[in-house]
């Protein structure tokens, strides 16, 4: 059995303390807890991909990128990769820029997006998502490859 933790980074009040942290105490946070993961024996860390409030994980390989930088042993994944809103080039591209810099830790899970706001944001409707997630994978495989 392996163990994981994620995050979708929320935006909220710590259910504790009540506190609101600021974005870049927030984002800190995540990182540490990464930190702490690794630290405690898990087996990876993720970080899913939201466009929408109260999220703050619009970008994903860049606060995974950091948390590789401060990790190395941990598998880092993604926990989800929207590709039926990205640009599939510049998420290989990305994704694999960060592979490299792990040392192959990177393990990429790839959905649709679900949240109507973050469809409205990327122009595109819900109906049309599966189709581009399809398209996207298959041309983010060839060049995975």
């Amino acid at each position: 059995m392996k163990f994981l933790a994620m995050t979708l980074i929320p935006y909220a009040p710590d259910p504790v303390t009540g506190i609101l942290q600021s974005t870049t105490e927030r984002l800190r946070s995540v990182v540490e807890t990464a930190v702490l993961t690794e630290e405690l024996g898990f087996d990876g860390y993720g970080v899913g991909e939201r466009h929408e409030r109260p999220f703050l994980s619009s970008s994903p390989p860049v606060v995974l990128s950091n948390i590789a930088a401060r990790t190395s042993t941990i598998r880092l994944f993604t926990t989800v990769t929207t590709l039926s809103l990205l640009d599939p080039v510049r998420a290989y591209e990305d994704y694999a820029t960060l592979d490299h810099l792990c040392g192959g830790r990177l393990d990429l899970m790839i959905g649709k997006g679900n949240g109507t706001a973050q469809a409205e944001l990327f122009h595109v409707t819900t109906n049309d998502q599966w189709e581009r997630n399809r398209e996207g994978y298959e041309l983010f495989r060839r060049l995975w490859r």
